[in-house]
């Protein structure tokens, strides 16, 4: 910012800059004049959103400055003085940013903007829709600059757009790409010499093109497409030629619009249906934002996420939403109604996070969904390297708010660490691990694990990831069992240096299940996980996977139902789908077993589930769904024939005679797995 551009002798917040500030979505939970007022009640500053209007309205009588005695330049009212640090307390501003023009504010506002993630809004572009269509956006971030105007123009006119600012480097924004794609009912592309080399954009649309996506491309004329990506293209029905005129954008939207209403609506699938609503105080928590565009920080906004969804998830009295489901909605416009029905939650936290030098600042809403009030808004500020203890006033406040009765305890079970870099690693190391499950990024999870190591060698939470990442590759290929012996000696270091953390009682159960014990062993440590995190989808769906494993079939599926309950429509988290059509086939369910087998594009990769679909359709008798579904599994590299004799005949559905189980194994061997 040049001197030139500030005001060295007035620095106010006018109106025009008050509307700037709710315009840019600096602050994506307050995009207008009442979620303003309700905001700054919630922290303390009571207003109406009538007060709010007067200010625009030049009504209010106690202005702490005359318009008269402002800059020439300002032209607009001031907001009362005392209102102003209220005000910025939302934002990411300062006062010091007050001494610039209107213009000036305005134009430093909508730059911000530009190095943050797209934000959410409340404001549905479809109000008479309860599944608003959603546009995602592929585009080269050199060609970002020229682009954003534009972006803001579509948005303005009503479009749902969404577009990424992150770098496809980063697995945790990735994941959330592809999350928001298989939503998308359309994608718009624009072409240009910068899409053309970018690999990141050649996957998200590689992807599009194979979910069957309708991409409406904004065509460069001098751009000239590689073979690769004319021959993704021809097939789309709407090229638009790039041109800077009205004329281009009205046809642009035209376009979008057109394949919206003829039907990409049901491309991204039917609305699912509403989520009951459960009896104990329920929650869903909101990927909170990153307010400031770095990447590092895009780190530490996820990882708080997910900390305050693990420390709320270990409070019996709540029922709380899934990880992965609640990341589906991020930097999506939806509305409150919609995340109520859809996730079958009451209460909704949302917020921001933003670096202020070696200080964290974190803005937390607590929303009624329901009744659609505000109940309760706060900052939070602490050291960058010791965010965890913002974590755990957000999470007290919170249970403070829902459920009274509540006895806060200390929730995080010893995890916590006084070196950031070894909290880092481990964040980042259980994302690749569950990134896409049930087939994680192992040997990247291995790395952040032992770099934590390196920083910490006692950190039990990074020996209890080795011992997961690990058996997992047993499992599903990539880890021999020759390194079993490392897996249980890391399982049983994080045990002995912390016993009474859910991630270590996972971790042992995940090695006790690779071992040819009862399954009985792994089932009661995976209940003590459990019990010490009610509402950690994963381990509950283990738990009851396990339970139908030892000859619990009834009340597995209903532990595993639950499971799903806990991630309501969450197409990204196939290992829950596994466990509950595996448990479904003990059950007897075959039909549902194979339609819920099928319903993540992640599963149908996997050799053994291919297994697994084959022995429910040998349940129905269906030999020619058998012999197909053993040609799928000989087709993505089918493992010894040992290896799926062993799990069929002696690890799962002991409801069923071995006489059968063996006559299923034959097909296989005569298929041609050996």
């Amino acid at each position: 910012m040049t001197r030139g551009q500030r005001d060295r002798t007035v620095s106010v917040l006018t109106t025009v800059k008050l509307q700037a500030l709710l315009d840019s979505g600096l602050n994506p939970t307050l995009r207008n004049r009442r979620a303003l007022a309700d905001s700054m009640t919630a922290g303390g500053d009571k207003i109406s959103v009538h007060g709010v209007e007067g200010w625009f309205k030049h009504v209010d009588s106690n202005y702490a400055l005359a318009r008269e005695s402002l800059h020439p330049e300002l032209k607009s009212y001031p907001v009362p003085r005392r209102r102003w640090s209220a005000i910025l307390n939302l934002f990411p501003v300062d006062a010091d940013d007050l001494r610039l023009s209107d213009q000036a504010f305005k134009d430093m506002c909508f730059e911000r903007l530009k190095t943050s993630v797209p934000a959410a809004t409340t404001d549905t572009p479809d109000p008479d829709s309860d599944y608003p269509p959603l546009v995602f956006v592929i585009y080269a971030m050199r060609d970002g600059e020229n682009l954003y105007e534009e972006l803001l123009w579509l948005r303005g006119r009503g479009l749902n757009l969404w577009w990424d600012t992150s770098l496809a480097e980063d697995p945790l924004w990735s994941n959330t790409v592809a999350t928001v794609i298989e939503r998308a009912c359309v994608c718009l592309l624009y072409q240009s010499a910068a899409l053309i080399s970018s690999t990141r954009c050649q996957r998200e649309l590689e992807l599009a093109c194979h979910l069957g996506k309708t991409i409406v491309v904004s065509r460069n004329p001098d751009t000239t497409a590689t073979p690769a990506l004319a021959q993704l293209l021809e097939q789309q029905p709407s090229l638009v030629r790039r041109e800077h005129n009205s004329h281009y954008l009205d046809e642009l939207e035209t376009n979008i619009r057109a394949h919206l209403a003829a039907g990409d609506r049901a491309s991204a699938g039917p609305p699912p249906l509403a989520a009951p609503m459960p009896d104990q105080p329920s929650i869903v928590v909101l990927p909170l934002t990153n307010l400031t565009g770095h990447r590092e920080v895009n780190y530490v906004a996820q990882g708080i996420t997910e900390d305050i969804i693990t420390l709320l998830s270990r409070v019996p009295e709540l029922f709380v939403i899934s990880r992965t489901a609640s990341n589906a909605y991020a930097g999506t416009l939806t509305d409150h109604r919609t995340i109520r029905e859809r996730l079958g939650v009451r209460f909704a936290l949302e917020g921001s996070v933003r670096r202020c030098g070696a200080k964290l600042r974190v803005t937390a809403m607590l929303t009624d969904l329901v009744n659609e009030q505000q109940l309760w808004a706060d900052k939070f500020e602490g050291e960058f390297d010791k965010i965890w203890d913002v974590q755990d006033e957000i999470t007290t406040c919170i249970c403070a708010r829902l459920q009274p009765r509540i006895v806060m305890t200390s929730l995080d079970y010893g995890s916590r660490t006084d070196n950031y870099a070894t909290w880092r690693y481990w964040q980042l190391g259980w994302y690749k691990l569950f990134v896409d499950p049930p087939i994680p990024a192992l040997r990247e999870a291995l790395d952040c694990f032992h770099k934590a190591l390196e920083h910490e060698p006692d950190y039990a939470l990074a020996h209890a990831g080795i011992a997961n990442a690990m058996g997992t590759g047993m499992l599903w290929g990539g880890i021999g069992p020759e390194d079993y012996p490392t897996a249980k000696a890391h399982a049983e270091t994080a045990y002995r240096l912390l016993p009474d953390n859910p991630a270590v009682l996972y971790s042992m159960g995940m090695v006790a299940f690779i071992a040819p014990k009862p399954l009985t062993v792994a089932r009661d440590w995976v209940r003590q996980a459990v019990d010490l995190e009610p509402s950690n989808a994963a381990y509950v769906a283990a738990l009851g996977y396990l339970t139908a494993q030892v000859g619990e079939a009834d009340k597995g599926l209903e532990i595993c139902e639950y499971a799903a309950r806990l991630a309501p429509g969450d197409r990204r988290q196939p290992f829950i789908n596994y466990m509950l059509s595996a448990t479904q086939v003990a059950a007897g369910r075959f039909e549902a077993a194979v339609q819920t087998m099928l319903l993540s594009d992640r599963l149908t990769s996997v050799d053994f589930v291919w297994i697994i679909i084959g022995f429910a359709w040998f349940k129905l008798h269906r030999i020619d769904k058998v012999e197909e579904a053993i040609a799928k599994c000989i087709a993505l590299g089918a493992r010894p024939l040992s290896l799926y004799h062993y799990s069929v005949t002696s690890r799962l559905w002991p409801q069923y005679g071995i006489e059968e189980k063996e006559a299923y194994l034959k097909i296989c061997a005569q298929m041609g797995i050996r």
